[in-house]
């Protein structure tokens, strides 16, 4: 009797092909039991790392992983070891750290090919991760090993956040959003949301203002373009990640984690697509604290060549740093803390103190690119005056 051929090779040429976890056959364990990972794998039911994990985390992993690993989980420099292969290596010519994005593979509705990313600058040619038929032991390794991120530096247990969402985070965003791209919603319903929060999450109006344009803490006033109501109409399988899931590496919190549903997501992005796109320059010069059309006037050197600080620590550019950052969100206009999560007094800070919590180096929801001592000195000599 002939011997059939064995199918292995073919199967890891078609595994070795298809893209992460959409579209690719299952295929067990040879012997049905353990996969041999020391997860627990396929044999004995989930892996308790599985169990355990958090989808809401691996949501935000899934936008921007090195935001939120920490410091195990440098951001790349290089582009993904997988990047050169896509399908389509004309539409997308992105490089570097955003080739390493879920989200810039798989898109923001998880339906890649299929889905808002398969057409335009975003297009790779890959499929999407709806729907996956995967165990939670083959996404962890296909994650982990064949897609090269347990040597990038995340653990085993971001991993099992990753997988986590992927199995039982990513929901139909045609349920949300329609074929015109507009979220299918109730506006008033909306605006209640955006004004008081969904569930037990800050209201959106604390960190971008009542019309959607102020530029959150930790954001640069004068570079801030991601304006609420731009990103709910210009990409609304965005912004639904993003109230889902948070917005990676700030205090912005996962609606999902906070007692959101998915309907409370379509009516908080209908409202958001009513909210200007941008802002509208009024023709006064004047910094409107929200990346507008002008300078701030205060006469205080913030890089634009008006004023200049001194080297010992000024009051007025610590309070315009206060406000063009808007510090006030969380620890309130006069600094004494309380407006939101729980944030303390900051009245007689000091300017170390300062400058460690905005750089990272001390635990602080958020971090302020290019702070400079100098910035922490005026801070402190303004709070120092309160």
């Amino acid at each position: 009797m002939k011997k059939s051929p064995s199918l292995l090779p073919m199967y890891v040429v078609a595994f070795a092909l298809c893209p992460l976890l959409g579209g690719c056959p299952v295929m067990p364990p040879p012997d049905g039991g353990d996969d041999g990972d020391g997860n627990g794998g396929d044999g004995d039911g989930p892996a308790q790392g599985f169990l355990d994990a958090d989808a809401a985390r691996g949501g935000a992993l899934y936008d921007k992983w090195w935001k939120v690993a920490g410091v195990t989980a440098a951001e790349p420099t290089e582009d993904h070891p997988l990047w050169a292969s896509r399908p389509d290596t004309q539409s997308n010519t992105r490089m570097g750290s955003t080739t390493w994005r879920c989200k810039e593979c798989h898109g923001w509705d998880y339906k890649g090919l299929d889905g808002a990313y398969g057409s335009g600058s975003h297009r790779t040619g890959f499929a999407g991760i709806f729907g996956t038929t995967r165990s939670a032991s083959e996404a962890f390794d296909l994650i982990k090993t064949d897609h090269g991120y347990g040597n990038a530096g995340l653990s085993d247990d971001d991993l099992w956040d990753l997988a986590k969402f992927v199995l039982e985070g990513q929901i139909d965003t045609d349920d949300l959003i329609d074929a015109s791209a507009a979220f299918v919603g109730n506006l008033d319903n909306g605006q209640t949301l955006y004004d008081s929060g969904i569930g037990t999450g800050t209201a959106c109006t604390v960190c971008h203002g009542a019309d959607g344009l102020l530029a959150p803490p930790g954001a640069d006033p004068d570079e801030h373009d991601e304006f609420v109501g731009l990103i709910a109409n210009e990409n609304p399988w965005e912004f639904q990640h993003k109230v889902r899931f948070g917005q990676p590496g700030t205090a912005m919190s996962a609606s999902v984690a906070d007692g959101g549903t998915t309907q409370d997501v379509a009516d908080l992005g209908a409202y958001a697509q009513s909210l200007p796109e941008a802002p509208v320059d009024d023709g006064n010069g004047v910094d409107d604290g929200n990346g507008g059309d002008g300078d701030n006037g205060n006469g205080v050197d913030d890089g634009d060549g008006d004023g200049d600080n001194g080297a010992a620590g000024d009051p007025a550019a610590g309070e315009a740093f206060f406000v063009a950052n808007n510090c006030g969100a969380c620890h309130c206009a006069d600094a004494i803390g309380g407006c939101a999560l729980d944030a303390p007094s900051l009245v007689g800070e000091e300017s170390n103190e300062i400058l460690d919590h905005l750089t990272g180096v001390m635990q602080h929801p958020v971090t302020v690119e290019g702070v400079t001592q100098q910035d922490a000195d005026d801070l402190a000599a303004w709070l120092a005056s309160l």
